[in-house]
Parts: structure tokens; sequence; C-alpha cells
């Protein structure tokens, strides 16, 4: 994927002889793992000794412990009552882990494996097993109460271990080509051109300014690419208001669930209300009468408080998540038009009413 018509955001160099541009399943990184941890392995510890060091350390990472000299994977299996790999170390220890490519973690799925492999294997004490959530993609938030490897960490470790092996020199090398795409708003301003140019550039976006507290952390966030006929959004959702202080509006949970503010990368270059950040709010039935009348006394609200900010609204349009308007988005004033949505929405708190007569 190579930018060529706009040179101030730089190139991104295909990797068209690279083995993962090519196998990008969830399988396929199955098989690295399990490639890189064999060298953990007493049989092949001396084989390169490069990827059994950076093979242990990672077991170090997994199990939560400097000490590593004494570990050795004793076996590996896939897809064992469906995990998609499972670890065993020195005969006692077992690690569990969950391998996302793209996709999201279900519910509790690692700890529903860990308790089908408990079951089966009465002689394993629970103390003995480890979960661990691989991810190499940006994720909203880390998974509670596991291990996280992502993107960054892998990049670390890979970085102090020299080998020649093609398969993970590869492997390095998609990571990093994936980190390039991803932190690609670091020098690419121009936000018309982000949807065509890069894959992983909103998700990137969005961790960093969750992670250097750019937009307001205290309330739920979170993000996520919302699909659609149009060529799908990115999204990001912050400030979500507390039913207390929606109750304290008049707004009760029947007329909106949730008010939230939203940032949105749309499709569309050359239209520039397709980036904004608009505030919304979910309903449980938008069929009311009720909630098309909170929808416009929202709208009047914001307008006069947004004045001078160039709010405005698209085309209302029924749904579960419904927009009450919008300011536009440029990179150049991202963070003064987050603290201007977070102010405006601090002021609808204080102020807004809902009238219903």
């Amino acid at each position: 994927m190579t930018n060529t018509n706009h040179e101030h955001c730089g190139e991104i160099k295909e990797l068209k002889n690279n083995l993962f541009n090519y196998a990008t399943s969830e399988l396929s990184q199955d098989a690295f793992i399990c490639f890189l941890l064999s060298f953990a392995m007493k049989e092949f510890a001396h084989k390169d000794k490069a990827l059994t060091s950076c093979a242990k350390e990672l077991l170090g990472k997994m199990l939560e412990t400097d000490n590593t000299n004494d570990l050795f994977v004793t076996d590996i299996r896939r897809q064992y009552k469906n995990i998609d790999v499972l670890v065993t170390v020195n005969n006692s220890t077992y690690i569990i882990i969950e391998d996302k490519t793209f996709g999201r973690q279900r519910g509790e799925q690692l700890n529903r494996y860990k308790e089908a492999l408990l079951k089966a294997n009465k002689d394993i004490k629970e103390d003995n097993v480890h979960c661990v959530y691989y991810k190499i993609l940006e994720q909203d938030r880390p998974e509670p109460d596991v291990v996280n490897i992502d993107r960054e960490y892998l990049l670390n470790l890979f970085s102090k271990h020299h080998s020649n092996n093609s398969i993970y020199k590869h492997y390095f090398d998609y990571l990093n080509y994936i980190e390039a795409d991803a932190t690609a708003y670091k020098h690419c301003k121009d936000m018309s051109i982000w949807r065509k140019y890069y894959n992983h550039i909103y998700p990137g976006f969005f961790t960093h300014l969750i992670k250097n507290n750019i937009i307001s952390t205290d309330r739920s966030h979170g993000w996520n690419y919302a699909n659609n006929a149009n060529g799908g959004i990115w999204c990001l959702w912050w400030y979500v208001i507390s039913r207390e202080e929606l109750e304290s509006m008049n707004i009760t949970k029947e007329l909106a669930e949730s008010v939230y503010l939203q940032m949105e990368g749309g499709p569309n270059a050359d239209n520039p209300h397709d980036r904004c950040i608009s505030i919304r709010f979910k309903n449980l039935d938008f069929k009311k009468s009720e909630i098309k009348d909170l929808r416009w006394q929202m709208h009047h609200f914001f307008e006069d408080v947004l004045r001078e900010n160039g709010f405005s609204k698209k085309r209302f349009m029924p749904g579960v998540h419904m927009s009450v308007g919008h300011i536009k988005l440029d990179y150049k004033g991202h963070q003064e038009q987050i603290k201007i949505m977070e102010s405006a929405m601090d002021t609808f708190i204080s102020k807004f009413k809902y009238d219903p007569s």
C-alpha cells in the first residue's frame, strides 16, 4: 500500500515478499507462536541460541517471572479443547494462549478454556494454569486478570534477540509494517486520506488519545469499527454520562440509555463531515415521539453552546444510536476540539433539563 500522491504523509513499503503478508489468519500466527516456543524445548535449545533466549524471555513474561534459566517447554498443543495454543512447561505448568489477529475476545473465553482444561485433567492444579491474551493489533483496553502480549512488547522483545531465521525475521518485519501503519498519524496530518492509504491508523490514533489522556478517561470509553453500507466508520466513544446524571436532567432510561461523545473517521475523503466529533445517544425505542423531541431539544441546546465552533447536524435519521450534531475534526486542532466538546458536555450535565411538555 504505497502513498504516491501525498508525499508529506510518507510511504509504507508493502511486504510483497513476506510470508505473513499472505498468511494473515490466526492459525498462521498460532503456528508462529508454537514455532518460536519450540526453541525453549531442551532438544532444540542449542539449535539457535538467539531464538532460545527469545522464547525463554517470552515464557518468563507469560509466567510473570524473571527466573527463566530452568524453564523448558515440554509440550505444545494446538486446538486442544478449542484452546488456540496450550503450552506445558516443565511437565507441571500450563499456559493457555488465546491468539487474536483481527478479532476480539468473546466474553470470558479464557476462563472457559481454563475450566475445560481443569475438568478434563483432574491432576492439574488451578494455580499452575496461566492465561495469556496475544494480540498484535490495537485493542481498546487490555484484557483483565490475564497476561497481555501486545505488538509493543513483541517488537521490543525481538529487537533484543537477533537471528537469521527466515520465519522469525519475516514475522518481525510484519510487526514493524503494522507498527508503521498504525503510527502513521505521527507524520501524516491530513486526515482526509487516512482511510485511503492506511489500514490501522485510526486504531493507532485512538490508542494514542487514550494512553496519553488526550481524551478524558475518567468515564467509560472504547473504540470499534462499525460496518455499514457506506464504507464503515471508525468510532472512538467516550465521556459517557452516568445514569444518575441523566435522571437529574429528566432523561429517563426509556428516553436515552446513554449519552456520549464519539469521534468518527468515515471513508469519504471529500466530505469533511465524515471526520467529526459528534454528540450521540443510545435509545431503546427510536420510534417514540418523546425521543424525537428529546433529540431536537438536545440539538438546540448544543447549537447554542457551540455556536462559535461550527456545530451542525446531518439529516436526522432514526436509529438505536443517534447523533444530535457534531463539529468537524482536523488533526491540527484535534486536542482543542476534544476539550471544547468535553466542556460542552459538562455544560449539558449542569444546565440541561428535558421538557416533556
